[in-house]
């Protein structure tokens, strides 16, 4: 009967909803559980003979508004091409930055797990950190080249003395990194997952927040910041196709708000027409 249909499937939403609860509980206690738990599909056995993956689970808590699940891994772009750029450019940002006394703060809206195993599946499946990192991490370049590039260069070295030689430090490490005492930065990762191993990855750091929330409404809420001075980096997946609306008003706010910071947008090249169209 539809009554029963439907008794049926809120039974099944509320133990999603269950599931899906104690799973996030868990992970909390527990990140490198968590990252062995989304390497793995399996059954979730529910009402005797009815099964569900994780993944519909998920699926199923996001539908309702509970849980909000993106596609994007940049695991499997770590250290690629443009990683080497990006983070080139926001090294050189955080040692103009340090050029002043004055503390500063620094807002990454769309921040990532903070720290990559290129020895990791998703990065030897795609094997794009070798034509990034991996060709210029030994090359030698003439004096200009490499005082360019130092900065970043010098900051992925010391972060591999600490985390192994196949680790990669996404944008959070990188300015921790450059952060002074009075310095702050505010980390945010929407991804429930991705934000419970962004805060393993930055560890306890009184100069560092981090949040899991809209990157945008993050950015709205904290600036201008109480030192006035600062950087905001905002890098996000672009699984939306009004990714490049939500990035223009987004800045358009922010800059209403502090036109003395410093806006580091990142988006990719894929349509011509559209990024020239954004540019301008």
């Amino acid at each position: 009967s539809r009554s029963h249909a439907a008794r049926a499937r809120w039974l099944r939403f509320s133990c999603a909803l269950k599931v899906t609860s104690q799973i996030s509980c868990l992970a909390r206690k527990s990140p490198s559980g968590l990252a062995k738990l989304q390497r793995c599909r399996f059954q979730l056995h529910l009402f005797g003979n009815w099964t569900m993956s994780l993944n519909s689970v998920i699926e199923m808590r996001s539908a309702a508004g509970f849980l909000d699940i993106m596609n994007y891994r940049h695991a499997y772009h770590a250290g690629n091409f443009a990683d080497v750029l990006k983070h080139s450019v926001l090294a050189l940002c955080l040692l103009y930055l340090r050029n002043k006394t004055q503390p500063f703060r620094v807002i990454d809206t769309h921040a990532g797990i903070g720290l990559y195993d290129l020895a990791g599946d998703e990065a030897l499946r795609t094997g794009e950190w070798r034509e990034g990192i991996g060709l210029i991490e030994n090359e030698v370049f003439e004096p200009a080249v490499a005082a360019l590039l130092a900065p970043y260069l010098d900051t992925v070295r010391l972060i591999r003395q600490m985390e192994g030689a196949q680790a990669y430090p996404g944008s959070p490490l990188i300015t921790q990194h450059a952060l002074r005492p009075d310095d702050r930065m505010i980390l945010n990762e929407k991804h429930p997952a991705d934000q419970i191993l962004l805060e393993q990855a930055v560890g306890r750091d009184r100069r560092i927040k981090v949040l899991a929330l809209d990157g945008y409404i993050a950015l709205k809420a904290h600036v201008p910041p109480p030192e006035r001075r600062g950087l905001v980096l905002i890098d996000p997946p672009f699984e939306d196709k009004r990714e490049f609306d939500s990035l223009l008003h987004g800045f358009a706010k922010a800059y209403a708000k502090w036109p003395t910071g410093c806006y580091v947008l990142w988006y990719p090249l894929k349509n011509k027409d559209q990024t020239d169209a954004f540019a301008l």
